[in-house]
C-alpha cells in the first residue's frame, strides 16, 4: 500500500482485477444521467442529467486508477450497456432478449479498448498522469466508436446536456465532444477525491472552469442564433401512431388513409406537410389510386409533401424486389421533384449482412432488407435545399453535417422509432436535438408515434407533440445558409485527444513516486 492509499495491481486471475462496486455504482449512475425523465418537472429533466453525468463516471475512472484494464472494461459495458439499454428487450415480443444480449455483446467490443487504453495509461503515466488523461481518452473514445457501419452513437455523456440552457451551445464549435470532454474532467477530479490523489482540487476546478467558459459561450451564442434571417414557413407533422405490428401485417390502403385523414386537418397556410419514415411500407408511388391521391393532397393545400416510403431500384419497376428506404418530395402541383434514398441503414433492422447463406436464412426471413442510397446529401424542394435524414441518420453528426455542406438550408427528419419503446425513442429524440445546434439549423421531426417537434437553431424545442397519440404537431421553421465551424471541420476536437492519447500510449513507461 502506497502512501497515495492506492494498491498496486496484483495478479491472479482477471476477475481478482475488477472492482465490481465502483463498475457497477458507475453503471448505476449513468443509468440514472441517460434515461429520460419526461415524468419530472421541466427544471429536474433538464438539470438533474447534467448533475448525475459529471459525477457518473467518477468511480469507474478511479477504478482504472488503482488497477486492472481491458478485462475491467469488457465488465463495465455489460454492466453499464446491460442497464442502460435494458429497453430493448422490449422491442421484439420473440427475439427482444436475444436482441439486448447482442447489444451487450456489442458494446463489449467497443468498450474494452477504453478500459485497456485507460489501464496502459495508468502503468505507463501513473495513476495521477491516466486521471489527467482519461477525459482526453474518453472523449476520443466516444466519437471513434460511433465510425463506420456498425458505430453507436448511443449513451454518450455530452448528450446529457441535451436542455442545460446555454451550455449545449458549445456543439456548434466542437460538437458534442466539447461537453463530453468538460464532464469526463469534473469526474476525473472526483475521482481523485475518492482514491485522496492529489490533484483533485486542480482538475475539478479545470472542470468547473469549463462549464462556466461554456455558460459563457452559450449567453453570447444563443442570442446570434436566435435572429431570424429569411421567412418562416409553416410545417405540419403527421403522427398516425400506427403500431409496428399492424403497420407490418396491416392493410395499405387503411394505413394510407389514417395518414391521409390527419393531413387534412393541417392549417391552410401549411407551406410543408410530413409524412414519417415508411408511412406505409409499399411502394406509394408506383400505386396509381395513392399517387393520385397524394397528389391531390398537395394541390389542395398548396403544400410541399415530404413522404416516407419505399423506392424499388430501378424507381419505375413495379415488381423489382430491390428496394431502397426514401423520402418523395412532391411539389403543390403534385409533382414528384426529388427523392433522398436513406444511406445509413441499420444491421439487423433493416439488413442483414450474408442472408442468403445459411444459417443465416431463418433470421433474414424475420427481418427486411433495404439497399443504402449513394450519400447523405441535400435534397431539392420547392422551398429551398433540405436535409432529410431517415431514423437513424438523426443520431450520427457527420450524416447531417453532410448533408447541410452540400447545401441544406433546414433539416426535416422522418423516424419510425416507436419500435424502440418510448425509452429508447425518447434517447434518439434527444440527440436529434444536437443536430439542430451543431449546424444551426431549424430542424423538423415527423415521427409515427412520437416524439414529433420543431427544434430552433439554439436548440430550444418550440413545439413537440405528445408520446403515443395520433395527432398533427405544426409549427414554423426558417432556411438558413450559414455554415458553423462545426459543419465545416467536424470531429476536430475528438480527433485531436485521440492524437494526444496515442502519443501517450507509445511514450515509455516512466518511474512512478506512489
Amino acid at each position: 500500500m502506497s502512501g497515495t492509499g492506492l494498491a498496486a495491481a496484483p495478479g491472479g486471475r482477471w476477475y481478482e482485477r475488477v472492482e465490481t462496486r465502483w463498475l457497477l455504482a458507475s453503471a448505476l449512475l449513468l443509468w440514472l444521467a441517460q434515461r429520460p425523465w419526461a415524468q419530472l418537472p421541466p427544471w429536474a429533466e433538464r438539470w438533474l442529467p447534467v448533475v448525475a453525468i459529471a459525477v457518473a463516471p467518477a468511480p469507474v475512472l478511479a477504478a482504472f486508477a488503482r488497477r486492472g484494464g481491458w478485462a475491467q472494461g469488457a465488465v463495465f459495458a455489460v454492466l453499464w450497456w446491460g442497464l442502460g439499454g435494458h429497453w430493448v428487450s422490449a422491442c421484439d415480443p420473440t427475439f427482444g432478449i436475444f436482441a439486448w444480449a447482442g447489444m451487450v455483446l456489442f458494446a463489449v467490443s467497443f468498450t474494452w479498448p477504453l478500459g485497456w487504453a485507460l489501464g496502459r495509461l495508468r502503468d505507463r503515466c501513473g495513476p495521477d498522469g491516466m486521471l489527467w488523461l482519461a477525459p482526453l481518452v474518453w472523449c476520443g473514445w466516444e466519437t471513434a466508436r460511433t465510425w463506420g457501419p456498425l458505430g453507436c452513437p448511443w449513451f454518450m455523456l455530452g448528450h446529457s446536456y441535451w436542455q442545460a440552457g446555454p451550455l449545449p451551445q458549445v456543439v456548434d464549435l466542437t460538437g458534442v465532444g466539447g461537453l463530453t470532454l468538460v464532464s469526463a474532467t469534473c469526474s476525473a477530479g472526483l475521482a481523485r477525491l475518492l482514491l485522496g490523489l492529489g490533484g483533485a482540487r486542480r482538475q475539478l476546478a479545470l472542470g468547473l472552469a469549463g462549464l462556466l467558459l461554456l455558460t459563457a459561450y452559450g449567453l453570447a451564442r444563443r442570442p446570434a442564433a436566435a435572429v431570424s434571417q429569411g421567412p418562416a414557413h409553416r410545417v405540419a407533422l403527421v403522427q398516425p401512431n400506427v403500431p409496428q405490428q399492424q403497420k407490418a401485417n396491416g392493410d395499405a390502403h387503411e394505413l394510407f388513409d389514417r395518414h391521409l385523414q390527419l393531413s387534412l386537418t393541417a392549417p391552410r397556410d401549411t407551406a410543408l406537410l410530413v409524412w414519417p419514415e415508411t408511412s406505409v411500407p409499399v411502394r406509394m408511388m408506383l400505386w396509381p389510386t395513392m399517387r393520385t391521391e397524394l397528389t391531390a393532397l398537395a394541390q389542395m393545400l398548396r403544400s410541399t409533401l415530404i413522404i416516407g416510403a419505399v423506392q424499388p431500384i430501378p424507381p419505375d419497376d413495379v415488381r423489382s424486389r430491390v428496394v431502397r428506404n426514401a423520402a418523395f418530395v412532391i411539389d403543390p402541383r403534385g409533382r414528384e421533384v426529388d427523392a433522398y434514398a436513406k444511406k445509413h441503414l441499420v444491421i439487423l433492422g433493416e439488413y442483414l449482412p450474408g442472408r442468403e447463406r445459411w444459417p443465416v436464412r431463418r433470421i433474414a426471413a424475420q427481418t427486411p432488407q433495404y439497399w443504402a442510397g449513394p450519400r447523405c446529401r441535400a435534397t431539392r424542394s420547392p422551398l429551398g435545399p433540405l436535409g432529410l435524414p431517415i431514423c437513424y441518420e438523426s443520431a450520427f453528426p457527420s450524416d447531417c453535417t453532410a448533408m447541410v455542406r452540400d447545401g441544406a438550408e433546414a433539416l426535416v427528419v422522418l423516424t419510425n422509432d416507436d419500435q424502440l419503446t418510448e425509452i429508447g425513442a425518447r434517447q434518439l429524440y434527444q440527440q436529434t436535438v444536437f443536430r439542430a445546434i451543431e449546424n444551426r439549423r431549424w430542424l423538423a421531426r415527423c415521427s409515427n408515434s412520437g416524439i414529433s417537434c420543431v427544434v430552433a437553431p439554439t436548440g430550444a424545442v418550440v413545439a413537440a407533440s405528445e408520446w403515443n397519440r395520433a395527432m398533427l404537431q405544426d409549427g414554423w421553421i426558417e432556411l438558413r445558409r450559414d455554415v458553423t465551424l462545426y459543419t465545416r471541420y467536424g470531429n476536430w476536437l475528438p480527433l485531436l485527444c485521440l492524437l494526444i492519447t496515442a502519443c501517450a500510449l507509445a511514450r515509455r513507461a516512466g518511474t512512478r513516486n506512489f
